[in-house]
């Protein structure tokens, strides 16, 4: 329920979600005329919950970002919201870091955990675990190339401090017919890490092969 008596229109979303310590990607977008109040709703995305293996939820945190509806100037962004469910007291958080470290120090650890085969609309995908145990919240961005040819990613990956995040790599079947490659046998990749908000390099990683069979 929102309820907007702040003198203006205003529309909000949520930022900074995360479900059990993993990033999750979530739907809303609500605006609310001044004087006036909404229902709606927070929706997480189910492929999301899937990909982190989460299929209990013991805890949610997000943030909102309030904005001027006309304007679209800032109008708040709340501190984090933690809500907790009747199984998170005896709930056993547990992460999957299994599969190829390429980077560990700065608080971050990058993990490649395989390959997904044309598992989205788009091309292949490499699935990547990404931990960030610093005290502020990065943004991890990927340089690649496949079978020794450079191809673009599509990958920008946020997360915020002491949370985690499983995510994929995912290129383009046009970028791979251009340069005729048929399968995906390895992939050269390094990773720009740096702060959200302040976009200062937290790191920049040496590049690593990964080979699949």
């Amino acid at each position: 329920l929102i309820e907007n008596n702040s003198g203006k229109d205003l529309t909000f979303q949520c930022r900074n979600s995360s479900v059990n310590g993993y990033m999750v990607e979530t739907m809303m977008s609500v605006d609310v005329v001044n004087g006036k109040k909404a229902n709606d709703s927070l929706t997480f995305m189910s492929s999301d919950l899937e990909m982190c293996g989460i299929n209990e939820i013991a805890d949610m945190e997000f943030s909102f970002h309030v904005f001027d509806s006309k304007s679209w100037e800032d109008y708040l962004n709340t501190e984090n919201v933690q809500l907790k469910t009747s199984i998170a007291d005896s709930f056993s958080y547990v992460y999957d870091d299994n599969g190829n470290v390429v980077y560990e120090g700065n608080g971050v650890k990058i993990v490649i955990k395989g390959l997904e085969e044309d598992e989205s609309l788009f091309g292949p995908s490499v699935v990547t675990y990404i931990e960030n145990m610093g005290d502020k919240d990065i943004t991890v961005q990927a340089r690649v190339s496949i079978n020794g040819f450079m191809v673009d990613a599509m990958f920008s990956c946020d997360v915020v401090a002491g949370k985690r995040s499983i995510d994929t790599i995912t290129f383009l079947d046009a970028d791979l017919e251009k340069n005729s490659i048929t399968s995906v046998d390895d992939v050269e990749l390094s990773f720009h890490v740096f702060d959200s908000d302040s976009w200062e390099t937290v790191v920049d990683t040496e590049t690593v092969k990964i080979t699949f069979q």
